[in-house]
């Protein structure tokens, strides 16, 4: 799977010399407008070009789908695909490492955590990265088989033989030899999220709002043990169904940055789940540009139905989407809950994400405690 960065180069253009004086204004146009002109066909060329990481040969459907290609510096845009791309080929060449350590393990360790949705009808490979609106697009891929009576049937996103008996599996059913198959021909897709949020958002999720699961029991019974004293023990008066838990802000950041800590996929790397130094995602969603990326996916779950899908709110406990109503184009939004901790704890926590914070364009300003997701573009302003 090596990354395809060829470039095309582009041609020259001749311009055919004045034979007369009433050529003279026209020719004068010509000049000013044909710098200009090569200098857009440039830009529009190497980014069409750049969709080819991957090496995937449905990556010629996306030619020319580039969102709102405002060059204001103090406006963000949504990303173009290209550019999200060549970012995440850019630091994956910057660190080898993240290839080189994952050849050590055997192909099956891949989808070891069983966010590998694999949609045959449509020849699609979705990594699901959790609290990144992934039930949603679970929904959305269901709805895509065209087995679903939406008056009767109950949607269950998460469970296994019910996604199976929709023709969805993952790719961990699949042997070595198809998992390989599967990677290098079908249109492979992931969904980011800012980090921070999302690793606050699981907090609220797990620990605040709902029923507590296996892993959650187990984070509860390591922080009673290894945080608390016996006297201060979190106590489940209700078994699973103590909302909320009791477990504080504060001790989930220990836990976090604890390595003995039980694992938990939900605060892990997007990078550790979703591995884009090893498969090259031919399509990345952000939840902030989620208006902006959706639709695209959205045609290719609808291609087989007879009515297009259209992009739907499941349930929230936050707002995924963070675009300030009120900065409507420069993706910004303040986290006040990490006020709550120490100014070393904040840093600490914060750094615990900096490697998908820099992979994906976002950041995090720590003196106001504020999340965006933007960086620099070549040329062509900042983008999301």
């Amino acid at each position: 799977m090596n990354v395809n960065n060829d470039l095309s180069v582009m041609g020259t253009t001749k311009i055919p010399c004045a034979r007369s004086v009433k050529y003279i204004l026209k020719l004068a146009s010509i000049v000013v407008f044909i710098p200009l002109l090569v200098i857009t066909l440039s830009t529009l060329t190497q980014s069409d070009d750049l969709i080819a990481l991957g090496a995937s040969s449905r990556n010629a459907r996306l030619s020319g789908m580039t969102p709102n290609d405002e060059s204001d510096s103090k406006i963000v845009r949504p990303c173009s695909q290209p550019e999200r791309l060549l970012s995440i080929q850019n630091y994956c060449a910057a660190h080898p490492e993240l290839k080189e350590n994952f050849t050590r393990h055997p192909m099956s360790k891949l989808d070891k955590f069983h966010v590998f949705l694999v949609d045959e009808r449509h020849k699609l490979l979705f990594c699901a990265v959790p609290k990144a609106a992934v039930t949603l697009w679970r929904t959305m891929f269901l709805r895509g088989t065209g087995k679903i009576d939406k008056t009767k049937e109950k949607i269950k996103p998460y469970h296994a033989p019910y996604l199976n008996r929709m023709g969805l599996k993952f790719l961990y059913n699949y042997t070595e030899a198809k998992q390989q198959e599967i990677i290098r021909n079908y249109f492979k897709i992931m969904n980011t999220r800012h980090p921070v949020e999302r690793a606050l958002s699981s907090y609220m999720d797990k620990f605040v709002y709902s029923e507590l699961e296996f892993p959650i029991l187990e984070s509860i019974e390591y922080l009673n043990k290894n945080y608390r004293s016996p006297a201060d023990q979190i106590r489940l008066t209700h078994g699973r169904n103590t909302i909320p838990s009791g477990v504080r802000f504060d001790e989930f950041v220990s836990m976090v940055l604890d390595e003995k800590a039980p694992y938990n996929i939900h605060w892990d790397s997007m990078i550790n789940i979703c591995h884009p130094c090893i498969i090259h995602y031919d399509y990345v969603m952000k939840t902030e540009t989620m208006q902006e990326d959706a639709p695209y996916i959205l045609s290719l779950l609808s291609s087989k139905l007879k009515e297009p899908l259209e992009l739907s709110k499941i349930h929230s406990h936050r707002d995924a989407v963070f675009e300030d109503p009120e900065k409507p184009h420069e993706y910004t939004k303040p986290l006040p809950e990490l006020l709550n901790i120490t100014d070393q704890r904040r840093h600490l926590f914060v750094k615990n994400f900096q490697r998908d914070m820099d992979m994906f364009g976002y950041k995090f300003q720590e003196r106001d405690c504020e999340i965006s997701c933007t960086f620099e573009t070549n040329g062509r302003g900042r983008c999301c």
